[in-house]
């Protein structure tokens, strides 16, 4: 049914998603909630642009996106998000039928999924290495989904990957090959290089809001959101959870950001569901849980550049700083989610060649109205 944001959030639709990974440890709860208020008036999403929700009670849930504005390849198109399942086509055929129905009549042309709302929101479908979990935020579900979507005619439009490694052992060839000359480049240019702090994020909020469509903006279906929706995702609760021993700030001749690399501790071993205890996600504090976190693992996740400063090598050269405040308060490095085409992948496969590194998958699928 089309969403109407004075509705309630039917109850079987967050349940779908416990009766799949009731007996899952690995899976980090999804907060009811949360889902609540995603689909609530509060979301400025509702103010240009429609949703549509449905449910297979103890079966399946699926949600629908359509942003007018959004034109990918030439055509107007749709998301679908939200989806869990238990392994049943024929649910699935139901729920995607009346979805791509919706999407139709909405004037799209094909649909990409899974992403909640936008691609500032979790998105993509997990593809192998289902026994490692997932740390927050990345893409985890049942490895029958990838066979679904295939069932119901999806194909992967992009891949993902994530790279992760021994830090003692993706570091050092870093360090000889590749920091010093970059670093030195970035140097001479008047760049420098410093921590990025909790306090210096909360306090320049409104001066990274004005780089993120600079930064971002050439990422795929990428939507403009407003300062307040910023501020919301990534303001007081982001910088509560990022490491700020192991992130990093790029600031130009006039102190200004030419770049930043904000890297996070992986929490799943804190707020898993099979942890003692769990912590709910968004209760998350560095300073409580990283010390409870026994096996501590590094996320390189979220990063830009200033158009400006790109010629200078600031992704790599603040990547690496990344790695290298690492050291002393980390054993494993992670390097999250880039896309199949992104120069910084093929760079990480060059250090992440040990036989012990592991590489997660992950696919965003299409179709075709």
């Amino acid at each position: 049914m089309e969403w109407t944001t004075g509705s309630t959030v039917p109850e079987e639709f967050t349940a779908v998603a416990r009766g799949v990974y009731r007996d899952d440890p690995h899976w980090i709860p999804e907060l009811p909630m949360a889902v609540e208020r995603a689909f609530s008036p509060s979301n400025r999403y509702f103010e240009k642009n429609s949703a549509w929700m449905s449910c297979e009670a103890g079966k399946a849930r699926l949600a629908g996106f359509y942003n007018p504005s959004l034109v990918i390849n030439g055509r107007h198109v749709a998301f679908f998000g939200y989806w869990e399942t238990i392994d049943d086509a024929a649910a699935n055929r139901r729920l995607f039928s009346e979805f791509e129905s919706w999407a139709g009549s909405k004037g799209a042309g094909a649909v990409y999924g899974p992403i909640n709302f936008s691609t500032f929101g979790p998105y993509r479908i997990r593809l192998n290495r289902f026994e490692d979990g997932c740390f927050p935020g990345e893409p985890y579900n049942p490895p029958y989904y990838e066979r679904l979507m295939g069932e119901l005619g999806y194909s992967i439009a992009y891949r993902y990957y994530t790279l992760i490694g021994n830090l003692d052992t993706v570091y050092p060839p870093l360090d000889r090959f590749m920091v010093p000359v970059l670093l030195e480049k970035a140097e001479q240019g008047g760049i420098r290089f410093v921590p990025l702090t909790r306090e210096y994020w909360d306090s320049h909020i409104e001066e990274i809001f004005g780089y993120v469509d600079i930064v971002f903006s050439s990422n795929f279906a990428y939507t403009p959101i407003s300062y307040e929706e910023f501020r919301a995702s990534m303001g007081a609760y982001f910088s509560r959870i990022f490491c700020p021993r192991a992130s990093v700030l790029a600031l130009d001749p006039d102190d200004r950001i030419a770049g930043f690399f904000v890297n996070f501790p992986d929490y799943s071993e804190v707020c898993r569901q099979g942890a003692d205890s769990a912590v709910p996600v968004h209760e998350l504090n560095y300073e409580k849980h990283f010390p409870l976190i026994k096996n501590p693992l590094i996320l390189g996740k979220t990063g830009g550049v200033h158009p400006k400063w790109r010629k200078f090598g600031l992704f790599t050269v603040m990547s690496c700083l990344g790695i290298k405040w690492s050291l002393p308060y980390y054993r494993r490095v992670a390097a999250a989610t880039a896309r199949e085409d992104n120069y910084s992948l093929r760079v990480g496969r060059m250090v992440f060649s040990k036989p012990e590194d592991i590489e997660h998958q992950y696919g965003l699928f299409a179709k075709c109205l």
